[in-house]
């Protein structure tokens, strides 16, 4: 192999962690997995319309479905253009806007895309993964398959032989809008890609399923919330679930590499916990702690990147030796194979050994004092290169974790960070909490108190609002957690879903805006 610094900079290892270290958008990662739900988890043929131009000749020659839409062109384009259209670099000042794809609001929306503006860094494959794996284990428990119930929901009036949505009258407007155009995009049912495969086991099983729990859950208000209102859901869900699978990783992978194997009795241990502040400000006594919250996270990544270089060099030593094949291996391979293990530590020795003589050539070795040349290899590369690395995984929990916006968790001003909660986000939340199994086993409304919502979220979130995360003890706190609970009561009143007869938590309830009936 070719000695350069990129080979050694190489730290990925799809197998452990799919989605890429880099900024995702939420429209992106939904655009993508249309597709892999369309197709059963084959990657989509390039799509065959990748430019706005052409969506305007779709809607002002079909007349007949798009009536008098010709007469004001002007007007339409702006239309379908602002409300519509996912556009690379749409607020940015400096950058020429470029056309990404159409809204994700019908199941053929992935057919009018730039292919090269919706990069979602393989997310959407994560999020297919995690449910694939969470439906395995579903299935052997007796429950249903969630994908199956999400297909049936995204393929609404769709003609499969057809590859076109039918009726689609019965559509609110913007899932019609964008189902009418896409009609008019050549079938490519047949031109499906390549699978993505899912056979490997994944790090954090249970994220997966409380994933495909949330889904099943927002799925259960089909009949009564607008479709376009759960797409949104589904993307707040994806992107949440994101960034709680990377933290679990980032927790359970240097404990996978400490004890030399892959199944761990404690994973519940691994949830992520947030200190969440409702209040404004950065200065206050809960936000300097959920701060102290963000930044253990952010060391966890550190972690992360450590353990990923840990698995990527001795898989590439053990490639080397003839002891594994790149394309046919799983992790619990390279996890517990004990390269101090006598019969082949000395060449482990003399690879490293070269791989530092290589690696001198771009930072400083001293190669008179080498005694473990794997971990001393791995610890150099960590110290070169580490701090890069984690700025990209930053990237991606900010964005996983829709930063400064109503859908997300992280508030960051300067250099000040902290975990609070958007009112979209929250919204969704209360959907999923209000849910209770009924006789038939299918989900119906339930009555649920303040508290009750606030140990839920705890329980299957880890967001602490009342109470203060384990370990993080402060006096001045306290008084701040009863602002932050009347905080988030004064929240949930402004969006309509609270009301409070005196003080106790036994006449604090919340009012469910849908009464889900649990029919079949």
């Amino acid at each position: 192999m070719i000695n350069s610094e990129k080979n050694h900079k190489e730290y990925t290892v799809r197998k452990a962690l799919r989605v890429q270290a880099k900024t995702i958008a939420k429209d992106r990662v939904l655009i993508n997995f249309l597709p892999l739900m369309k197709f059963n988890g084959y990657r989509p043929p390039k799509p065959s319309v990748d430019c706005l131009k052409e969506i305007w000749d779709i809607v002002f020659q079909h007349e007949n479905d798009f009536e008098g839409f010709a007469d004001h062109q002007s007007l339409v384009k702006k239309w379908i253009q602002n409300d519509y259209v996912d556009m690379l670099y749409k607020n940015s000042p400096n950058k020429v806007p470029k056309f990404a794809s159409l809204l994700p609001l019908s199941l053929n929306a992935y057919k009018a895309s730039e292919k090269n503006n919706i990069n979602d860094y393989q997310a959407s494959e994560q999020i297919w993964h995690l449910l694939v794996k969470a439906d395995e284990a579903r299935i052997n428990d007796g429950k249903p398959a969630v994908i199956d119930k999400l297909r049936r929901f995204l393929a609404y009036n769709y003609n499969e032989q057809l590859d076109t949505v039918i009726n689609s009258d019965d559509l609110e407007l913007s899932t019609w809008l964008v189902a009418s155009i896409t009609n008019h995009i050549p079938n490519d049912r047949d031109e499906k890609g390549s699978q993505v495969d899912t056979s490997d086991p994944l790090v954090s099983i249970d994220q997966a399923l409380l994933l495909a729990d949330d889904v099943e859950r927002i799925l259960a208000y089909e009949h009564y919330m607008s479709r376009s209102s759960i797409l949104e859901a589904l993307s707040q869900i994806f992107m949440l679930h994101l960034g709680l699978f990377v933290l679990r990783v980032a927790k359970l992978l240097p404990e996978m590499i400490n004890r030399k194997k892959m199944e761990l009795a404690y994973e519940e241990d691994s949830k992520p916990v947030f200190q969440i502040d409702l209040q404004q400000g950065f200065s206050g006594p809960l936000a300097k702690l959920s701060g102290r919250n963000v930044l253990l996270h952010e060391q966890q990544l550190s972690m992360l990147v450590e353990s990923l270089y840990y698995i990527r060099k001795k898989i590439d030593f053990m490639v080397e030796e003839g002891l594994l094949d790149r394309n046919n291996y799983t992790l619990e391979q390279v996890i517990t194979f004990d390269e101090k293990d006598p019969s082949i530590k000395q060449k482990v020795d003399d690879y490293f050994t070269e791989k530092l003589s290589e690696l001198s050539d771009y930072v400083p070795v001293n190669e008179d004092e080498i005694e473990e040349p794997f971990e001393e290899y791995i610890e150099l590369l960590n110290k070169s290169y580490n701090q890069f690395i984690l700025d990209f995984y930053k990237r991606l929990l900010s964005s996983a974790f829709s930063k400064n916006t109503e859908t997300g968790i992280l508030q960051q001003a300067a250099r000040y960070k902290k975990y609070s909660l958007g009112s979209k986000l929250l919204d969704t939340l209360i959907h999923l909490a209000m849910l209770k199994r009924g006789k038939n086993g299918n989900y119906e409304t339930k009555v649920l108190r303040l508290d009750q919502f606030m140990e839920w979220m705890r329980d299957r979130y880890g967001f602490y609002i009342n109470q203060l995360i384990p370990g993080f003890d402060n006096d001045e706190a306290y008084q701040a957690l009863r602002r932050n609970e009347r905080y988030f009561s004064n929240k949930l009143q402004e969006i309509g879903y609270y009301q409070a007869l005196s003080d106790a938590y036994n006449t604090q309830w919340l009012i469910a805006r849908y009464e889900v009936k649990g029919e079949e």
